[in-house]
């Protein structure tokens, strides 16, 4: 793969360019590094990253017992440069430390997270990093690439070559000006740039693919900073990734763990039980709404079962179970209700699994902008019978909500919500009126257009609390309905705040009703605009 890092040049006009170096793992070449590509890279660059950088990250890949490949490096011309038609000349060391990170990746398999702006001198093959010139101009280049981004530079009292005063005052001066801006992270040694450069999931997944997961060495200084050696980096990893419930990367790391694992042909002794206790810790509702079980096909989990020993078989039982979602319940709540409030804001946890999953554009997405559309298509006829109109107007929206129309009660169902949308209008009576007057078609399919979108959306809300609520104990339903109305309390009607809310905490149908009623978000979407 080609990895691609930020880096920050200095024209020779004095002005700093963030661009981007890139390097390629390519077959055997009869020289370790290639230079390609429009940009320009001195001789005496050449050598000194042949000399020094190179060797540097071949160190490495040895200590890590990866490959030494051959690379091509390239640097990408900045628009400047190519709109005057000429290319960037790289002529100083400070891409030293994009150039490393680079090949670093490439090597590995890591991409180098895209808010990373990285300067400095290698000095050494022991990876020491020196000052390098115009931080105040480089900074300055950062910040033009907005907000969040990581400015990753040398030391300053980590080098013999500190900056005179005068640029010492301008750098300072620059750091000050854009310290809510920047993150800013001084480095003295290249293995610290390691950890800011690469996400923890990305230097995980490269330690299981380039096979040196869990490898251990007290005197290795990239194992420690990597923190390579830790046993329970794969628990450490999985659990931001489940609590993030980001189930592409959980099942990324859970199948990558698993090749490798069954090419070392060894199981680790008691990971079903930490992964079963990590599983707990997540709340029901969080397991319930935002997970998806299996978390990876059971079949790709039974590919240990020959790892296994007797001593094992317990275990790798439990992993079973933990990956399948079948998770031993225990009460939440231990000691009652103010325990339960407590204990890491889980009502808060729960109250916020259960919102995240009513975000209204989803909603309406799914919901009801199909039968919008439906609405949108159909073509009103001017003439024809009360039956035949409402009837082919709900077999519409039948069909663009559940794409297919196989109830054999369609017209009873049409004409039963024909009778909803006009409960107060008069009913069937009070539509069959209208369809006789002007306009008077397109305001009863508006009306069950608008009965439909209210009953659809209020229904899948109410599953979506029922199913975070209904299996807690009494005092966790009574925790969350304390949270629900203390975060509601400005759309709440006053009753209801003032109400205890133990009235509410078995009748939760009655609170949501009541939000729904206030909420004017919803109501823009469920109501017709």
């Amino acid at each position: 793969m080609a990895s691609r890092v930020n880096a920050v040049l200095v024209a020779g006009d004095g002005t700093a360019l963030v661009t981007e170096i890139i390097a390629k793992v390519v077959s055997k070449h009869r020289s370790r590094i290639t230079f390609t590509g429009p940009g320009v890279f001195d001789h005496r660059i050449k050598r000194h990253i042949r000399a020094t950088v190179l060797p540097l990250i071949d160190s490495i890949l040895t200590e890590l017992d990866v490959s030494l490949p051959c690379f091509e490096l390239s640097v990408v011309n900045p628009a400047v440069a190519s709109s005057m038609e000429a290319a960037v000349r790289v002529s100083g060391f400070s891409v030293d430390v994009p150039i490393a990170l680079a090949l670093l990746g490439a090597a590995c398999g890591m991409p180098v997270k895209s808010s990373v702006v990285a300067t400095g001198h290698i000095a050494s093959s022991a990876g020491d990093i020196r000052m390098v010139r115009s931080l105040d101009q480089k900074v300055q280049a950062v910040v033009t690439r907005g907000k969040g981004m990581c400015f990753v530079y040398p030391q300053f009292d980590a080098s013999s070559d500190l900056p005179s005063g005068d640029e010492r005052e301008r750098i300072d001066l620059a750091f000050r000006k854009i310290r809510f801006r920047v993150r800013l992270q001084p480095i003295s040694q290249f293995s610290q740039a390691l950890t800011l450069a690469f996400a923890e999931h990305d230097l995980f997944l490269a330690s299981l693919t380039c096979g040196y997961y869990g490898r251990e060495s007290a005197d290795s200084t990239v194992i420690r900073d990597l923190g390579l050696g830790e046993g329970n980096r794969f628990i450490r990893v999985l659990e931001q990734h489940l609590r993030d419930t980001d189930m592409v990367r959980i099942q990324e790391v859970l199948g990558a763990w698993i090749r490798f694992l069954v090419k070392n042909g060894q199981y680790p002794h008691g990971v079903g039980r930490e992964l079963h206790a990590l599983l707990q810790s997540i709340p029901p509702a969080v397991r319930r709404l935002k997970l998806r079980f299996p978390l990876i096909a059971s079949s790709e989990v039974m590919r240990l079962a020959p790892l296994v020993g007797s001593e094992d078989t317990a275990d790798f039982q439990q992993l079973l179970r933990a990956i399948e979602g079948n998770i031993a319940v225990v009460s939440v709540v231990t000691h009652g209700v103010e325990d339960f409030s407590d204990s890491c804001d889980a009502a808060e946890i729960i109250l916020d699994a259960i919102l995240s999953e009513l975000d209204e554009a989803a909603i309406y997405e799914q919901l009801c902008a199909p039968m919008d559309r439906a609405f949108n298509l159909f073509q009103i006829p001017i003439e024809g019978s009360f039956h035949d109109l409402v009837f082919s107007f709900y077999a519409a929206l039948m069909r663009a909500v559940d794409g297919c129309l196989e109830s054999d009660n369609l017209a009873s169902d049409a004409y039963a919500l024909v009778e909803r949308a006009y409960a107060r209008n008069g009913g069937i009576k009070g539509a069959t009126t209208d369809a006789e007057t002007p306009g008077g078609r397109r305001v009863i399919l508006e009306r069950m257009l608008q009965t439909l979108r209210k009953e659809r959306v209020e229904s899948h809300i109410q599953y979506v609390f029922h199913q975070a609520i209904d299996p807690l104990d009494y005092a966790a339903k009574l925790a969350v309905t304390k949270a629900f109305i203390v975060r509601f309390r400005s759309v709440l009607p006053e009753q209801v705040v003032d109400d205890p809310p133990e009235k509410y905490a078995q009748s939760w149908y009655v609170l949501i009703r009541h939000w729904l009623e206030m909420r004017t978000e919803f109501q823009e979407w469920i109501h017709m605009r």
